[in-house]
C-alpha cells in the first residue's frame, strides 16, 4: 500500500477566525444565519506531490500549507405546536444548510491530499419530529452531502427513529441509510448500507 513519511521541519498550526451572525424569533419560528472567515497558516496535511523533475515517489508526506476558508450556515425551524397547540402531531420541522469555500496553497505540486483538498462544500439536512399518539414519537432525517473533488459524488441519505417515551423508560428502533444507498466518502471509503438498531433506556 501507499506509505507515509513524517517531517521534522513542520511548524505549529496557526489560525485567525472571524464570525458574525444574526437570529430571528417569532411565534413558532426560529432562524439563525452565521457567516465566517478563517485564515489558517502552517496547517498540516498528508500529500503526494511532484518533485522538481516532475516525478513522484507515491508516498504521503506531511507538509505545512496555508488556507483561507469562507462559509456560512443557515438554520431554520418551525414549531407547529406553538401555533396549533399540543394536539398537533408535527412537533418540529427543521432545515440546515452549510457552505464552505476553501482556497489552499502548498509549497509543492500536490497530486493528492488526505484532508484539505476533499472538504465538504455543501451540506443540507431536513428533519421532522412527530408525536402522533400519546408517547409515540417519530423522527425523520434527510441529509445531502457534496464533497469537493472530481471523484467525490454527491449523495443523499434517509434516517429515522421510532420511540415510545414514558416517564421512566424509552423503547426505540432506529434505522440509518433506510434506502440502502451505496455511497463512498473521500471517493474510496465505502460506507455502510441499511442498518437497524433497537434498544431500551431506563431513567432512575
Amino acid at each position: 500500500g501507499t506509505g507515509i513519511e513524517g517531517n521534522r521541519d513542520l511548524k505549529p498550526e496557526k489560525s485567525t477566525d472571524v464570525q458574525i451572525g444574526a437570529e430571528y424569533r417569532a411565534t413558532a419560528v426560529r432562524c439563525t444565519v452565521e457567516g465566517f472567515y478563517s485564515h489558517k497558516s502552517d496547517m498540516i496535511d498528508w500529500v503526494t506531490y511532484y518533485d522538481d523533475s516532475q516525478q513522484t515517489d507515491g508516498i504521503f508526506h506531511s507538509v505545512n500549507f496555508q488556507s483561507n476558508n469562507l462559509g456560512y450556515e443557515i438554520d431554520a425551524r418551525l414549531l407547529p405546536r406553538e401555533l396549533w397547540g399540543k394536539d398537533c402531531p408535527l412537533t418540529k420541522l427543521a432545515a440546515q444548510y452549510n457552505y464552505i469555500s476553501e482556497d489552499s496553497k502548498y509549497d509543492v505540486q500536490v497530486i493528492s491530499s488526505k484532508y484539505a483538498m476533499d472538504y465538504l462544500r455543501h451540506k443540507l439536512i431536513v428533519s421532522a419530529d412527530l408525536n402522533p399518539w400519546r408517547q409515540l414519537c417519530l423522527g425523520i432525517n434527510w441529509r445531502w452531502h457534496d464533497r469537493i473533488g472530481s471523484n467525490n459524488a454527491p449523495y443523499a441519505l434517509l434516517d429515522g427513529k421510532l420511540s415510545w417515551d414514558s416517564q421512566s423508560y424509552t423503547l426505540y428502533v432506529s434505522a440509518t441509510n433506510i434506502l440502502s444507498k451505496r455511497y463512498y466518502d473521500y471517493s474510496t471509503i465505502r460506507q455502510p448500507g441499511f442498518c437497524i438498531m433497537a434498544g431500551m433506556k431506563w431513567r432512575w
